[in-house]
């Protein structure tokens, strides 16, 4: 008959090897033997079979008793510090209200390879409101310091952004041909963009080839665009009716095309992304993510299954 056990090994108690104690592994069953007990344990080398003597309990620790608030914070700050793909932080973060489909976009960029999305919703669908989704999302999960929209001149596209920024809390400033040249002499200069333009709001009107190519004034070369060197780099490009990039030789291309490579993150927007051909298309997507599209022959051998659409 077995002697007693020495400890109080029992079926379902973890316990570990005196001698290595790295092995570990939970008691299955118990064999009574003289002059001691055997006992099989599961653990990382699979089922082994033990004498007592060779064993000691593993001590557990108590579990902590908390109260379902202390939870629920719990499971907050985890998501925080964690952000998982299916938890949007954007929710109820603006002053107006949401209809389901504005979520889409947000939920295609943040599961995306890269933080680059085209959305070609129609006109009226709420294009800028699911931009401004996106950048409270991305404020969410990381360090947003600087935002480049670049949209149309005219009055009424800008009032729209800065009425919907408005919404959620944010300010924008607005660059004139002045300001956005001190920011390039600055940066030029400093290596940083100024700061009170971190987040600003540029139209394409001021994308010329002397802003471009850098131009003369009073006979001496100003810097260009492209002559800055590292180039300037924004956590986020939004280019609203991107539909003004379709031909690769303007310098509203050229410019879009410059801090959209910089970028850490970009967003297109436009309700026409066809408007002579597949070509416009293509450009866009070249433009946002030249790793995929990477010719116009890729790009039609890829489309090729949709030409009916």
């Amino acid at each position: 008959m077995g002697t007693e056990s020495t400890y109080e090994f029992a079926v379902g108690k973890i316990v570990r090897l005196k001698s290595d104690p790295d092995m570990e592994g939970a008691v299955v069953s118990i064999q009574p033997g003289d002059p001691e007990n055997r006992l099989s344990v599961f653990g990382k080398g699979g089922l082994q079979s033990y004498y007592e003597s060779q064993l000691e309990l593993v001590v557990q620790s108590q579990l902590l008793q908390i109260s379902i608030e202390e939870f629920h914070a719990a499971i907050t700050s985890l998501q925080i510090r964690h952000p998982n793909l299916s938890t949007l932080y954007s929710l109820n973060s603006a002053r107006i209200d949401f209809i389901p489909y504005q979520f889409r976009p947000v939920l295609k960029f943040i599961r995306s390879d890269r933080p680059r999305l085209l959305i070609a919703d129609s006109v009226g669908v709420g294009k800028t409101i699911e931009a401004c989704l996106i950048l409270r999302e991305l404020q969410a999960r990381r360090d947003v310091q600087s935002v480049l929209i670049i949209c149309p001149k005219p009055p009424i596209v800008e009032k729209k952004w800065q009425t919907e920024l408005r919404r959620f809390d944010e300010n924008f400033t607005q660059l004139n041909s002045g300001e956005l040249r001190l920011c390039l002499d600055e940066y030029n200069k400093e290596g940083a963009w100024l700061e009170r333009h971190k987040k600003t709001i540029v139209p394409y009107s001021l994308f010329d080839d002397d802003l471009i190519y850098g131009g003369k004034k009073q006979g001496r070369k100003r810097t260009g665009l492209l002559d800055l060197d590292p180039p300037p780099k924004f956590d986020l490009v939004i280019v609203d009716e991107a539909h003004h990039i379709r031909n690769e030789k303007t310098a509203n291309y050229k410019a879009v095309k410059f801090f959209c490579d910089n970028a850490e993150a970009v967003l297109c927007l436009t309700a026409t992304p066809i408007q002579l051909g597949n070509k416009d298309l293509y450009v866009l997507l070249n433009l946002l993510r030249p790793d995929l599209i990477i010719n116009e022959k890729n790009f039609e051998h890829m489309s090729s299954p949709n030409r009916y659409i």
